[in-house]
């Protein structure tokens, strides 16, 4: 097993992107997301997304809100999700009524994360190509996808800008990193998988 020290740039193999590098023009972020359901049609109650860089093994800026499930009428809920949700240590928990108590309307927030994503490539520069990583997009992107669509809107990327992390992660399983805050947090689990995909990529020199 081979552990990485994500705050130590040194700990791993250093790659430098040059200007005329392809990897000096890409914007990669991490999407995650907690859902009431497992279906594209889930009600959604928090979202988790960040720029990272393997280049540099950092991460950029973050996006984060917790959405109101009960304003999702159109959307849909599973008693085995509800069932898993409440067998989750407390503090996981908590924050599904902290979602509910305080949380935004979802229309709202993918608007916000259309802009966010907007905003990310204008200071990227002209030219950046995106990349929207989740772990996997056919859970967290489709999810998305489907609201977005719910809307009369698409997604604000294409299909094929869509990269998927547990398969990153899946090749190699020895590469671990630290993990920090709590699980299923979808903030923090965006930032964790961010982590590892710095890592793994930095490693294997993917770039």
């Amino acid at each position: 097993m081979l552990k990485i020290a994500t705050d130590d740039a040194e700990a791993m193999p250093q790659h430098t992107a040059k200007p005329d590098d392809p990897e000096s023009n890409l914007l990669r972020i991490m999407i995650d997301l907690e859902t009431f359901d497992l279906e594209p049609s889930a009600k959604v109650w928090e979202i988790g997304a960040v720029v990272f860089d393997p280049t540099t093994a950092q991460l950029g800026d973050e996006f984060h809100w917790l959405i109101d499930p009960t304003t999702q009428h159109n959307r849909t809920t599973s008693q085995h999700t509800l069932d898993w949700w409440a067998k989750q240590p407390p503090e996981a928990y908590l924050r599904v009524r902290q979602a509910e108590e305080e949380g935004l309307e979802l229309e709202a927030v993918l608007l916000d994360l259309e802009l966010w994503i907007k905003r990310q490539l204008d200071e990227a520069g002209e030219g950046t190509k995106l990349e929207v990583w989740a772990n996997s997009p056919s859970f967290d992107l489709a999810i998305l996808k489907h609201a977005y669509q719910q809307l009369g809107r698409g997604t604000p990327w294409k299909f094929w800008q869509e990269r998927d992390h547990r398969t990153l992660k899946n090749l190699r399983s020895d590469i671990k990193v630290e993990r920090q805050g709590i699980h299923h947090s979808a903030q923090d689990d965006a930032a964790f998988q961010a982590k590892q995909a710095n890592a793994i990529i930095k490693f294997m020199r993917l770039i």
